[in-house]
């Protein structure tokens, strides 16, 4: 195994850490948008963007 640096350490578990959020945002987020029709989930998608 190469030896990686502490830096490429550090933002290989930042880039880990994003994508499990990213991922936990979306399953929560995905099953409210779906219920609703198509007109109001494109209403919606401006209060979910907004933390």
């Amino acid at each position: 195994m190469p030896q990686m640096s502490p830096m490429a350490w550090v933002l290989l578990q930042l880039f880990f850490i994003s994508i499990i959020l990213l991922t936990s945002t979306l399953v929560h987020f995905y099953p409210n948008t779906n219920s609703n029709s198509n007109l109001s989930n494109t209403k919606n998608t401006p209060k979910l963007w907004k933390w």
